[in-house]
């Protein structure tokens, strides 16, 4: 075996590893779901990625950037929407389970208790520091972040995100 195919079986490995450990924790229905979907998601990633830079090293986190998206989706037009299902593989999921199933693998990444910490660091805003501060120190902390300027998001977006994506809008 070349280094690339080595570079490639050892990542996939990993890759899999990582989308079995979230697929035994993910007991209930939606939160299978979108493990499922975003499994197809990451694989088609990495695939196009390694496709594309055979020569080069490649450090990604598909589960964030589909979780940005689901984020994202909550507020889109139905083309956007469209475009963002078919992606991330949310096509045949409605909004409901697609953020049932977000909040519950983001309950199920929060696996320890935090470590205390002492002082906020000067560019996080408090409620940064208190997600901050919830997270486990083993785990998973996804640090999104939406902005407008000069306009103001529709209530039952900021609601549906907040209480499915933890988002600090």
């Amino acid at each position: 075996m070349n280094v690339q195919s080595l570079r490639k079986s050892a990542a996939l490995s990993i890759l899999m590893s990582i989308v079995s450990l979230a697929w035994a924790q993910a007991a209930d229905q939606a939160k299978t779901r979108i493990v499922d979907a975003n499994t197809r998601f990451s694989f088609k990633l990495f695939h196009q990625l390694v496709t594309q830079t055979a020569d080069k090293n490649i450090l990604l986190a598909p589960t964030g950037i589909s979780l940005t998206f689901a984020l994202l989706d909550n507020g889109a037009d139905s083309e956007t929407k469209k475009e963002i299902d078919s992606t991330f593989e949310f096509t045949g999921l409605d909004l409901k389970q697609i953020n049932e199933g977000w909040a519950a693998l983001r309950d199920a990444l929060q696996l320890v208790p935090p470590k205390p910490l002492s002082t906020k660091p000067a560019w996080m805003t408090p409620q940064q520091w208190k997600t901050f501060r919830a997270a486990p120190p083993n785990g998973t902390l996804i640090a999104d972040s939406i902005w407008l300027n000069g306009m103001a998001f529709p209530n039952s977006f900021l609601n549906v995100n907040r209480q499915y994506c933890a988002a600090d809008l």
